[in-house]
């Protein structure tokens, strides 16, 4: 998401509470999505976000989104289960599930 500069009105909800995200110059802003978050086993999470409308001006923002095809199957990456296998961490978190079923869902 490449945002305004000058005008605020992003949110993530952190904690149960909605946190501003301060407009940064020259910067984006990556929503990684829950596509990711299951790929990476939990290690970057996707976070749930708004607009508020702002009184002080005009907000622009760009954004951008890259799906898999509807037929993809989305799991942790196995190379990722091995490293927290030989670290003797847990195994998978999330369960695979092929894409175009997850979209029926939202």
């Amino acid at each position: 998401l490449f945002q305004d500069d000058k005008v605020g009105g992003l949110q993530l909800l952190k904690d149960g509470k909605w946190i501003d995200v301060p407009p940064l110059r020259h910067s984006i802003v990556i929503n990684l999505g829950d596509q990711l978050e299951v790929i990476t086993n939990g290690k970057y999470k996707s976070v749930e976000h708004r607009v508020i409308a702002q009184t002080d001006g005009n907000r622009m923002s760009i954004a951008s989104f890259y799906n898999p095809g509807s037929d993809a199957v989305i799991c942790p990456a196995p190379a990722l289960l091995e490293k927290e296998e030989k670290a003797a961490e847990k195994g998978a978190v999330y369960p695979k599930f092929v894409f175009e079923d997850y979209m029926k869902l939202r």
